[in-house]
This record gives C-alpha cells, structure tokens and sequence, in this order.
C-alpha cells in the first residue's frame, strides 16, 4: 500500500507536467510539484546518492527508509489529495479537447514540461552521467558512445540501402544478444544459483 501512495505522485509529475495553448496547465502543474514537496517520499528520492546505487545495501536503507514513512500522516495525506485535485483538473481540460491535434500537442507538452519542471529537473541533474556511460561500457554487450558515433558515420556515408543493412547486422551481431534464464531447480536441497535469486527478492518484503 505505501509503495502504491508513493507511486502515485511520482506518475502524476511524470505524465501531467503540461502546458498547452487551449488548455493551460502551467498553474497546476507548479502545484504538484508543491504537493511532493510536502511528502515523506519526496525528501527521501531527493536524498537518494545515485553513486551508490548499485550497492544493494545501500538500496535496502533506501528501501527502510520508504517502509518507515506514515502514509496517513497530515502533511502526507493533504499532499496526495492536493496531488488528486491537481491531476483531476489537468485530465478534465485533456479530455475538453475534441481535435486530435491538440491532443498530440497536449501530449508533447507533457514531455517538454516534464524536463523543465522544477521537481523533475532536479532529480535528473543530480543523476552522474558520466560514471553510468562507464558502467555501461563495461558490458560487452552495450555500445559505447564511441562505437555509436562510428555506426552512425558508416549509415550517414553509405551508397545503397544494402550498405546500411550490413552495418546493421554487424552491430546486432555484436551487441545483441539472447538473454538466458536460468530455470529453477525442482530438488529442494540443490544449491542453484536461481534459488539465490528467489531468496534475495524475499528481502524486499511488499505490504
């Protein structure tokens, strides 16, 4: 149940932070940001060190600290019905709009003021992007910036459509691949790896 409170305005500043000409939405969307600001969960994900996220215990205190929040507390039960109210009004003014047109610019508005807004830019910036694109070098199946810039070049000078088919296949040669699962072991007594894995999700108890 709290893991759904907190999901709940994460989702609503991710897909209503939208202003459009018709329907402007610039004043409610100021306010959720507010709303968040007032909860629990907000004061946790803005202290999240995202240079540490991939120590699982690390994640667990992080994971603590979102179990101890008081879901019903005042201030966290004015900020989820401000949130409601907020999203309420940005839904009614999509759903006045009668032209698909304007619903397609509503729409990318939504992802343009999703960046540019106050809540959501200041998560993104805290994000270290420079150590992910290392990490994400280290596995040989992610392409590195570099190689990307090469595939692109080789498409941008190719001679035919079969030119570009050919890198194509190079890179999917190279970096996709077919992930394997690992079934788990029906005897009770074996030490599969697969049963770790079971055993690990179970230290993330759901309410």
């Amino acid at each position: 149940m709290k893991q759904i409170l907190l999901v709940f305005p994460v989702l609503s500043m991710l897909f209503f932070g939208c202003s459009n000409d018709k329907a402007s939405s610039s004043s409610e969307i100021n306010d959720l940001c507010s709303c968040m600001k007032e909860t629990d969960y907000y004061e946790i994900l803005n202290s999240v060190d995202f240079e540490k996220m991939e120590d699982r215990k690390y994640l667990r205190e992080i994971d603590k600290k979102m179990q101890g929040v008081t879901p019903d507390s005042k201030e966290n039960l004015t900020a989820i019905k401000c949130i409601a109210k907020n999203v309420k009004s940005l839904l009614a003014k999509y759903n006045d709009l009668t032209d698909d047109k304007e619903k397609g610019k509503f729409i990318r508005s939504i992802m343009t003021e999703m960046i540019n807004n106050e809540c959501v830019a200041a998560l993104m910036d805290r994000i270290p992007y420079g150590k992910l694109e290392k990490e994400l070098g280290k596995n040989s199946n992610n392409m590195s910036l570099k190689d990307m810039m090469k595939f692109l070049d080789k498409i941008e000078s190719a001679k035919d459509f079969k030119d570009i088919e050919k890198e194509v296949d190079k890179i999917a040669s190279t970096y996709v691949d077919t992930p394997q699962v690992d079934m788990p072991n029906d005897n009770p007594n074996s030490s599969d790896s697969s049963m770790d894995y079971y055993n690990e999700l179970n230290d993330y108890p759901m309410d």
